[in-house]
């Protein structure tokens, strides 16, 4: 049934796609769940003795008739004496514009049973309620568990040790399976071996500033007599 552009005739609201939405057994008037939850009724259940059934708002509406409606002989048809609209013999009221029809009263639309106002007993259609989400477990695995601060604390001073701490970083990185241990590891190994290859780029160059300027220096001493004499 499609409800756009209709209201609940509980609560005047509009309805929507997402509406949890229940209809009336006896008299097919839509509500919302919770309206008919706050009444404990269809809205119009004081109607129903009268064989009130209920259509939609929307002028010109004509319900789209059942296959067994489109076979039947027109001599069954009940005219509507207002607007004079054809309408299946076991209608309580008009599809095109709602009046009451004195034939078919107190007969179901389906099946032709005698409908009476005792019906409090019966329950509402409800529609299925939307499936809710099914979600996968998010606990992190054994390699992806977070490393405390108090773990990070203590590798710190493991590999501040330079050749302990250099050897234990290697071995860490190799056999750990946590990723965050194993980063942190690799990333010291690094850091130390990038240290090491500095520092010896800088012994070299110190050396080789060494003995330039040691050259220079016995250079000028050898060349200090001449300078001498030409004062």
């Amino acid at each position: 049934m499609d409800l756009n552009g209709q209201k609940c005739p509980a609560c005047g609201r509009n309805f929507d796609h997402d509406d949890d939405i229940v209809v009336c057994p006896v008299c097919g008037t839509p509500q919302h769940r919770a309206c008919w939850d706050e009444r404990g009724e269809c809205v119009n259940a004081s109607r129903h003795a009268e064989g009130y059934v209920w259509q939609p708002e929307a002028a010109g509406y004509r319900a789209e008739p059942q296959p067994e409606e489109q076979t039947e002989n027109k001599q069954g048809t009940q005219v509507c004496p207002i607007c004079g609209a054809e309408n299946n013999p076991n209608s309580l009221s008009c599809t095109n514009c709602g009046a009451p029809l004195d034939e078919g009263a107190g007969c179901c639309t389906s099946c032709g049973q005698k409908v009476g106002g005792n019906t409090a007993a019966q329950q509402p259609v409800y529609t299925p309620a939307p499936a809710q989400p099914v979600y996968a477990n998010t606990a992190p695995s054994e390699e992806n568990k977070p490393v405390s601060v108090g773990a990070f604390f203590g590798l710190i001073l493991l590999y501040g040790i330079s050749v302990v701490g250099l050897i234990s970083a290697i071995i860490m990185a190799c056999v750990c399976t946590n990723k965050n241990l194993k980063h942190f590891a690799l990333a010291t190994v690094i850091f130390k071996l990038a240290g090491v290859v500095i520092a010896i780029l800088a012994v070299i160059v110190m050396f080789v500033i060494g003995f330039s300027l040691s050259d220079w220096a016995g250079s000028i001493r050898d060349q200090m007599p001449l300078f001498i004499g030409l004062i």
